[in-house]
């Protein structure tokens, strides 16, 4: 699998995997996108591409699409995640899992998104109708 790019402990949070740092660092956005830089961080090249690719190929997603994408049956975070329970996991737990070989393309159709944001928070979709 390789060194992972970083050492940072990768908590599993109900909507998928969080590396606390950047919570610390970009917060403040909330669910509105980063539009601004914080600086730069010295990369190593095969990083750089590493990071590039991952941009190019997950960024195109909507926010729906990865918690989807990640919380699939057989990834890693689906494997430490429970409810009310403090879960880490780790990039070895990451490879050895159906994340590495993970397809970029939405994971469920929007309409299966629709059905899980009903089952899990069943007044969303009631307020974004009286808004």
């Amino acid at each position: 699998m390789g060194e992972p790019l970083f050492e940072d402990c990768i908590k599993a949070w109900q909507c998928g995997p969080v590396v606390l740092a950047v919570i610390h660092a970009f917060g403040e956005w909330g669910d509105t996108a980063i539009t601004e830089s914080i600086g730069q961080a010295e990369v190593e090249p095969n990083a750089a591409r590493l990071i590039d690719s991952a941009a190019e190929k997950y960024g195109p997603l909507s926010a729906f699409d990865l918690v989807s994408l990640v919380r699939r049956p057989g990834g890693a975070w689906a494997r430490a995640y429970a409810p009310g329970r403090e879960a880490e996991t780790t990039s070895d737990a990451i490879g050895a899992s159906a994340d590495a070989s993970a397809d970029a393309s939405r994971p469920d159709p929007f309409s299966a998104t629709l059905d899980a944001v009903a089952r899990n928070m069943p007044r969303a979709l009631k307020m974004l109708e009286t808004s």
